[in-house]
């Protein structure tokens, strides 16, 4: 599993008002189930892990894509560059590209790249724009810089629903910074979502026995429409969530 083998120094457990997070394996999960594309490259430039969403995106599976060369799938690139950012020498790499799919068909993707650990580096694609890469994070954070860099909003629960964990864009949703968050349960950190849509799906998607749970919500405020993508577990809820109004918008010439 890709979070027993993460290189990084993470903490292997967490205990957020008292409940223990195994932080190793949750982070193998987020890699895995992320909806945003995220492989790991060595510092030759060859890909070693490609999680679900990257696979679908290039349209090639696991199999096809470890032991590959990077640059076969961003011909344009230069390939010193992430050399340079799996050795260190680089603190980040942000580009926009065209990749190359498995069908032969061309993508205009926004890339952004760092060095989790020595040796490697973490490269996240977002189809047709700009990925921001964040500044590094607390070295006390679960994966330090992961969670944060990539483009969906992502919250962990445990079975109390008390926070685990919640990524910049689950504080920019729930409007709140995590240290005001993390151990607290969520009807009483954030009162106003009691008795809303967001309650009944959240609840909904915890009692689900189908993996995984999938709904739409509305922000409270500008009225932005975001997805998400639940997975209910015996330790909790992990949810990732996009705003795809953009695209709903395109879709329906609205």
């Amino acid at each position: 599993m890709i979070g027993s083998a993460w290189p990084r120094e993470v903490p292997r457990r967490l205990r957020p008002g008292g409940t223990a997070v195994d932080l190793q394996g949750l982070l193998g999960e987020v890699f895995a189930r992320a909806p945003t594309p995220v492989a790991l490259v060595e510092r030759e430039g060859v890909i070693v892990e490609a999680n679900a969403a990257f696979q679908q995106l290039v349209g090639c599976g696991r199999a096809e894509l470890v032991g590959r060369r990077f640059d076969e799938l961003v011909p344009a690139a230069d390939p010193e560059r992430w050399r340079e950012l799996a050795a260190g020498k680089r603190d980040g790499v942000e580009t926009v590209e065209q990749i190359v799919r498995r069908d032969g068909s061309s993508l205009r993707v926004g890339i952004a790249a760092w060095s989790p650990a020595p040796g490697l580096a973490a490269v996240c694609l977002n189809e047709g724009l700009p990925v921001r890469a964040a500044s590094s994070g607390d070295e006390n954070d679960l994966a330090p810089g992961l969670l944060d860099r990539i483009t969906d909003g992502f919250v962990v629960f445990d079975r109390e629903w008390r926070f685990v964990y919640l990524n910049r864009m689950g504080e920019a949703y729930f409007e709140r910074p995590r240290q005001h968050l993390v151990g607290r349960n969520l009807w009483e950190a954030v009162p106003p979502l009691q008795g809303t849509d967001v309650e009944r799906e959240f609840r909904r998607a915890a009692a689900a026995a189908a993996l995984p749970v999938e709904f739409e919500l509305r922000t409270r405020v500008e009225r932005r429409l975001l997805t998400f993508t639940a997975y209910p577990g015996e330790e909790g809820l992990s949810l990732y969530f996009r705003d795809v109004t953009s695209q709903r918008q395109a879709e329906t010439g609205g």
